[in-house]
């Protein structure tokens, strides 16, 4: 999957190729691939600044090669979902035009991709579109870090991990499919579950305050959802709170884990107990 082209000296060095043939080879072990449906996932070494590696999707049909992001960046997998939408339109047209990404909206997702109809073109289509979503996930996070409290993004990661593992890709719902319903809100994923979409936040924080911060937010957006004449449309709002943190079993945080709770205007659930998602979330 790694392409390398190694210029040999005139005076041979046999030191010196040993290395280069361990770098070779400790590159090349770093590449992944499994087959998904039709398609074959490639996990590469390409890393982003907020610890992901960049997965892209080879799938042929007809006579094309197409290699693209499976709509991973669209359903919120890279964890880029709180930049603002003016910020993130810039971000993501420089990246398109310098990589030449085209996109197509399908299975209520956005999809980058780029396509051939020759073979030996596949890896560099592989490169670009690496490259283009390392690019963008990482200068979105810069953008992310500067207002956000580090713990959310690490436990949302986690929380997106776990949720991936007994939840297709295609019945995560894109941001902007929320926000044909409430254009102000932003929540932590949202699930196509039979006919309706469960909602799901998480909460938690490197201290009380960010904790709390966190806690009240998701309150606030449930309680619009509540009160919303979309309500029905809704299966279930689920708030996921890591208890691996000590702030929840703080006093302060206490005081408004027990409002959200006597309010009824979401499940309450902790990482620890995180299977019982498996069965409230049945798609």
């Amino acid at each position: 999957m790694i392409l390398v082209k190694v210029c040999h000296f005139k005076k041979k060095d046999n030191l010196m190729d040993e290395i280069i043939n361990e770098i070779i080879t400790a590159f090349s072990a770093l590449w992944h691939v499994r087959r998904v449906g039709n398609s074959y996932e490639i996990i590469t070494p390409v890393p982003t600044s907020n610890d992901m590696f960049v997965s892209v999707f080879l799938t042929k049909r007809e006579n094309e090669y197409v290699v693209t992001d499976a709509g991973w960046i669209d359903s919120g997998v890279y964890d880029i979902d709180e930049i603002g939408d003016s910020v993130y339109k810039k971000i993501t047209a420089y990246y398109t035009e310098n990589y030449g990404i085209k996109t197509i909206k399908a299975r209520n997702l956005l999809y980058y991709y780029k396509k051939t109809t020759k073979r030996f073109l596949v890896p560099n289509l592989i490169f670009d579109v690496s490259a283009f979503i390392s690019g963008l996930v990482s200068t979105s996070c810069a953008e992310i870090a500067q207002t956000t409290d580090k713990s959310y993004n690490i436990f949302r990661k986690k929380a997106h991990t776990f949720l991936r593992s007994f939840i297709p890709n295609d019945n995560f719902l894109s941001k902007n499919e929320i926000k044909e319903y409430f254009p102000t809100l932003t929540f932590g994923a949202a699930i196509q579950s039979q006919n309706k979409i469960a909602l799901l936040d998480f909460a938690t924080g490197s201290n009380d305050n960010y904790y709390i911060n966190s806690l009240c937010k998701s309150q606030t957006s449930f309680e619009i959802v509540q009160r919303s004449g979309a309500n029905d449309r809704f299966s279930s709002r689920i708030l996921l709170m890591d208890d691996l943190k000590k702030s929840l079993a703080t006093e302060r945080v206490g005081v408004i884990v027990k409002l959200i709770r006597d309010k009824q205007i979401c499940d309450l659930d902790t990482w620890s107990n995180r299977n019982i998602l498996k069965d409230k979330l049945i798609v």
